[in-house]
């Protein structure tokens, strides 16, 4: 799905935007300035909740087909207390979200995790060496307690006289994967001749005989399998990066900043080295804020909306009317599927990031088409015309209240 797409609109909700009063941004803040204050929050907060969009775009039709996806984030525990995310939390945004119709419980017991290449480097680095499984019996709790219990009764089962080749044993799974890992792995190395495996919420271990199961590649593939967990939605954004697909977001220098610092790896320490990562890991992105404020000051047609709201629902519910769409020729149709691509009819919700992301990328096609046909009506609207006209607006970063009203990345193709 993603491999078509002709661009993903991305939105995040977080559980806060500035960590200490003195990080709010000021209206004369330079560029590097406002960068270094959201770099701390970004680090301190976290993303709650990924939406995407993905875009295709019909090749003899100017149609456009979007697939929306809202997915809670969640870190999780890596069982080891100095490289430990916190989980902040600003009283303001819990409101703002609960206010919304935010899913806390679903976020806290569902929500998907995540590592940045940092993170994982570090993760591997101890799962290689065995301190993860060691961090597991030092750590006391209820889980640990769990371990030695199980010790005992693996012990009696290998010691026993009977003929049973197989026992299940109650197994309090963890909501961590990777815990729950970490606890297998040092019970198989506490009794090696056995095979430990879980089944249906009980641990199962299994007398092996000269023609059993290969228990390394069940290990092997165990562990990959916790790992990936971990993970989590890093994986998505890793497809969508290998693939250079182009970004599209609203107001997004905070959502880009909060996407790489979490998803990707930490911030770089200054502006201009972000540009300088930013570019390598999403080459093409469109700040649809961006392109509004250019185009309302360059093109009548956009005056009237100057006037109101430019948050993206309000844009999206205006360019989805007669009075915009009237201006134009041509005009894109835009179908959302659904994920056995049956069409279904758009509910905007609004500070839901899936249909926050699907509102964005409308908007996106609605101004780059309205731009290609100011700019020559007689164009054929295609993507590649589309592209063309655009060219102004690649990596032009919307600034709120600021010194400049954009981040522009000088990086050009």
């Amino acid at each position: 799905m993603i491999f078509n797409t002709c661009f993903i609109a991305l939105d995040c909700e977080l559980t806060g935007l500035v960590a200490d009063p003195s990080l709010e941004p000021e209206l004369f803040d330079l560029p590097h300035q406002r960068y270094l204050k959201q770099k701390v929050s970004a680090s301190k907060y976290c993303i709650c909740q990924l939406g995407f969009s993905c875009f295709t775009k019909d090749a003899t039709d100017n149609r456009f087909q979007a697939k929306c996806f809202s997915f809670f984030l969640c870190p999780r525990s890596s069982v080891c207390q100095e490289n430990e995310r916190s989980l902040l939390l600003n009283t303001n945004s819990i409101e703002f979200l609960s206010d919304h119709g935010f899913d806390f419980q679903m976020w806290l017991q569902k929500g998907i995790p995540y590592l940045n290449q940092t993170e994982l480097r570090f993760l591997m680095k101890r799962l290689n060496s065995n301190e993860l499984v060691n961090d597991i019996l030092d750590d006391r709790d209820d889980r640990t307690d769990q371990i030695f219990d199980l010790m005992e009764n693996i012990k009696d089962f290998i010691d026993g006289k009977g003929s049973e080749k197989q026992v299940l044993f109650p197994f309090n799974h963890s909501i961590n994967h990777l815990r729950n890992y970490a606890l297998l792995k040092r019970l198989r190395q506490v009794f090696p001749d056995v095979l430990i495996t879980t089944v249906n919420g009980h641990l199962m271990v299994t007398r092996i005989e000269a023609d059993g199961p290969d228990m390394e590649e069940i290990y092997r593939r165990e562990e990959e399998a916790a790992v990936e967990f971990v993970r989590g939605v890093s994986r998505v954004i890793e497809v969508i990066i290998d693939l250079r697909k182009t970004i599209v977001g609203h107001n997004m220098m905070v959502d880009l900043l909060f996407i790489y610092e979490h998803l990707v790896d930490h911030l770089p320490p200054d502006l201009n080295s972000f540009k300088q990562s930013l570019k390598r890991t999403f080459p093409v992105v469109f700040d649809t804020k961006a392109m509004f404020h250019d185009m309302k000051s360059d093109y009548p047609e956009f005056r009237a909306i100057a006037e109101s709201s430019s948050g993206v629902n309000d844009l999206f519910k205006f360019m989805s009317g007669q009075e915009f769409t009237s201006n134009f020729l041509f005009n894109p149709v835009i179908e959302l599927i659904s994920e056995n691509d049956s069409l279904v009819e758009h509910t905007l919700k609004r500070h839901d990031a899936g249909s926050d992301s699907y509102a964005t990328g409308c908007v996106f096609i609605r101004l780059s088409h309205a731009l290609l046909m100011m700019q020559n009506p007689s164009s054929q609207p295609n993507w590649i015309n589309y592209i063309i006209a655009l060219d102004p607006y690649v990596n032009r970063v919307n600034l709120i209240r600021a010194a400049t009203h954009h981040v522009v990345s000088n990086l050009k193709f």
